[in-house]
């Protein structure tokens, strides 16, 4: 990415302080010069070096190029999405992605693409890919289906989707480790047909053990939240919004939410129970999908001394970036 001192720059421009909706520990403000949205959040970790990492999220390049029209199903699709179409979105990722490059990671944490056409792979591609080509990026359901407000079933497999989206994707596409610092890993799931896969889970099992005995900690970035574990998350107010409010989410048992503890899907409740009994190891996780600012905490277990002892794991939720004209991003600092 940059230098600290293009970043020191970057951020000596004045700013508007935004007050947020409901509790969360964060700072909200509005760059003047530039006008992005900024999300604020300090970790204190005890790391040799601090380390500055941006986070963004669902993005929405909606484009349809005269390959797509040849299609059997994106013709269909354009004419049912208006959204985001004919790359609207653009300007605001640009933003958003401008200034999340002045950090020492960036991460873009699904629904990338509004929906699987050609047009939306070229612009991934110019926009995220060949602009900042260490940029990270996690999948949401938006990124691998070809239908959108069509009420009509995807033709080709979820399979045959996902590789198609393969091909062009900076790194695997269904689980990546990146070491951020000697002592923090990120680590990215892929969440496609709403499921993980077994091989995601042994993966993050194996990886979990192996930060446990080196003492490195993680941090998971993915597109959904999880569920926090607590009946009483049925209802989180989101602390910034961008459509009306106040915003409830259900961080319990809602729809939405990946991994619950009575999820019927066994692998899915594998990589729960990996995530939800290492609050030792895994230190935060990062989520995009819902659209508005929403902190939670994951009900959690931590390993110390041989016993588990209950404690939590912090989960954010980051604003959708399309919403935003000038963007909008997290600035994580973890220290």
């Amino acid at each position: 990415m940059r230098s600290l001192a293009e970043r020191e720059w970057f951020y000596s421009q004045d700013r508007e302080e935004l007050e947020l909706r409901a509790a969360a520990p964060y700072s909200m403000y509005r760059l003047k010069t530039t006008g992005q949205i900024v999300c604020e959040h300090t970790m204190e970790l005890g790391i040799s070096s601090p380390i500055e990492i941006s986070l963004l999220g669902d993005l929405h390049f909606n484009l349809c190029v005269p390959e797509d029209m040849q299609d059997a199903e994106s013709p269909y699709t354009y004419e049912c999405r208006l959204w985001g179409r004919n790359g609207s979105n653009v300007p605001s990722a640009d933003a958003a992605l401008m200034g999340a490059s002045f950090s020492d990671h960036m991460v873009v944490v699904g629904d990338i693409l509004d929906f699987l056409s050609h047009g939306s792979m070229l612009l991934t591609k110019k926009h995220i890919i060949d602009e900042y080509p260490d940029a990270i990026m996690t999948i949401g359901w938006h990124d691998i289906t070809k239908q959108m407000q069509t009420k009509r079933p995807n033709l080709l497999t979820d399979d045959e989707r996902i590789a198609m989206l393969a091909e062009m994707w900076p790194h695997d596409i269904h689980y990546y480790k990146r070491e951020l610092c000697d002592e923090i890993v990120a680590i990215c799931l892929g969440q496609a047909h709403t499921r993980y896969t077994a091989e995601i889970r042994d993966r993050l099992k194996a990886d979990v053990e192996e930060a446990r005995a080196s003492g490195k900690k993680i941090f998971i970035f993915q597109h959904e939240p999880f569920a926090t574990g607590k009946p009483e998350d049925r209802e989180v107010e989101s602390c910034f919004y961008s459509r009306g409010g106040p915003v409830m989410k259900n961080f319990y048992d809602g729809i939405t939410l990946l991994c619950r503890p009575d999820d019927e899907n066994e692998i899915n409740r594998g990589v729960y129970d990996i995530v939800r009994h290492s609050a030792d190891v895994i230190k935060a996780i990062f989520v995009g999908h819902e659209h508005d600012q929403t902190y939670s905490e994951i009900s959690a277990k931590a390993q110390v001394n041989g016993n588990e002892i209950d404690t939590v794991i912090p989960q954010h939720v980051v604003n959708a970036c399309a919403y935003y004209e000038k963007g909008y991003y997290m600035r994580i600092t973890v220290k």
